[in-house]
């Protein structure tokens, strides 16, 4: 813990120092921003058959949340650049809860080569479109959270190899846990790239201690107005769930997504600007069925593990007790209108659909950004499904969010 504090603490004072260094040998670009968000979730479960809002809506209950957060970036013209996020959140009824989400500073230096540490997000674990099932580092899941991804204490080398008419990009990190016993319990992870212009593709390759390596690979493939991607990991043992009796001790399993995205442009219309489609699906055999997940992760809440663990905990833990759930399948289909109207107005309609269960989230969004100078947006969010499946885990919920941005 000490050593995960320290990082982040170093990256802050670089970030509050380094600029003005820098700002007298050189000139730094400065950017700042500002997010203030309110949230609101109403729910009740004391009828068994969806849309029961529409029939009691005396019986739900709303509660607020504030979200507010400050970032700010710079970079200097020799390729030195850092980025820190500050946020606080809380309930109506409660004080806010400050945070450093991220913390960081990143340094060029020779020909292609960089190296970053602090509190940060590794971007290249992130290959995915909305799902990202090769992502062992972040494990973030933008559906129900709030605010900016939080970072990972890490170090990060970023390189690029000429090789005959290519340039590979290299990547190595390593992510700090809370708590680590010698260098040979960090977690390594190492990505290797090129653009076959159309063609993308990158190979991931994951080092965790007491586990088999994690193979992963990402693609994608432009075309004139969109996309079509793929991203995914194989999985070769499951050392925490074979103790506790479920599924095989070792064995072989494959979790990837696939999908395509599109962008046209409707301006003839005269109506808006932009359309935007997007479709993509997850496929999660992680080698437990949905019954033997939910058993896991009861007995992983309790279970007291080994500093060698905590990577694994944290990369299934972060499923729990949310709307998705390993051992089941899901699509996600978009669609968004831009500039209605050449007034800065969007509309964005997404779905979330667990292919098993047939339980579903709808995300309604209405958004102005009035001349670029700030942006609001209004989100409504309700979850369905038939009685006893997934929306269970949060009964007739609707969520709303109210968010103003902006940058200077």
């Amino acid at each position: 813990m000490r050593r995960r504090a320290a990082l982040a603490a170093g990256a802050l004072v670089a970030l509050a120092f380094l600029a003005p260094i820098a700002a007298s040998a050189e000139e730094v670009k400065v950017m700042q921003g500002m997010d203030l968000s309110f949230y609101g979730s109403e729910y009740q479960g004391n009828d068994d058959s969806p849309f029961v809002r529409l029939q009691a809506p005396a019986d739900w209950v709303l509660l607020p949340t504030l979200y507010a957060d400050y970032t700010l970036r710079f970079q200097t013209q020799s390729g030195v650049s850092g980025q820190m996020i500050a946020s606080a959140q809380g309930a109506a009824s409660t004080s806010l809860t400050p945070a450093l989400d991220q913390a960081w500073v990143k340094a060029s230096f020779g020909d292609g080569w960089a190296i970053a540490f602090g509190r940060r997000v590794l971007e290249d674990w992130k290959d995915g479109s909305y799902w990202n099932p090769s992502d062992l580092v972040n494990n973030y899941l933008t559906w129900g959270e709030v605010g900016q991804a939080p970072g990972k204490d890490s170090v990060e080398l970023f390189g690029l190899l000429p090789l005959a008419d290519l340039d590979i990009d290299l990547n190595a990190a390593t992510a700090l846990p809370a708590s680590i016993g010698s260098p040979a319990d960090l977690p390594y992870y190492l990505t290797a790239g090129s653009i076959l212009d159309p063609l993308e593709v990158r190979l991931k390759a994951a080092f965790q201690s007491g586990r088999h390596p994690c193979i992963g690979a990402a693609a994608r493939w432009s075309l004139q107005s969109g996309e079509i991607y793929a991203d995914g990991i194989w999985l070769r043992d499951q050392p925490i769930a074979s103790r506790f009796g479920l599924g095989d001790p070792t064995g072989s399993w494959f979790r990837y997504s696939a999908g395509g995205r599109w962008t046209f442009d409707i301006s003839p219309s005269k109506l808006a600007q932009t359309l935007y489609l997007q479709a993509e699906y997850l496929r999660q055999d992680d080698g437990l069925d949905a019954s033997q997940m939910s058993g896991y992760f009861g007995d992983l809440s309790s279970l007291s593990l080994p500093a060698s663990e905590t990577s694994y905990v944290a990369e299934a833990g972060i499923w729990n007790g949310r709307f998705l759930a390993l051992g089941q399948d899901y699509a996600y289909c978009v669609i968004s209108i831009g500039e209605i109207a050449n007034d800065h107005i969007g509309l964005t309609e997404g779905c979330v659909l667990n292919l098993d269960e047939l339980d579903f989230a709808i995300a309604s969004t209405v958004s102005w950004s009035p001349r670029n100078l700030f942006s609001i947006s209004f989100t409504a969010t309700n979850f369905g499904g038939k009685a006893g499946g997934e929306s269970s885990m949060l009964p007739y919920q609707a969520e709303y969010s109210l968010c103003l941005a902006r940058s200077f």
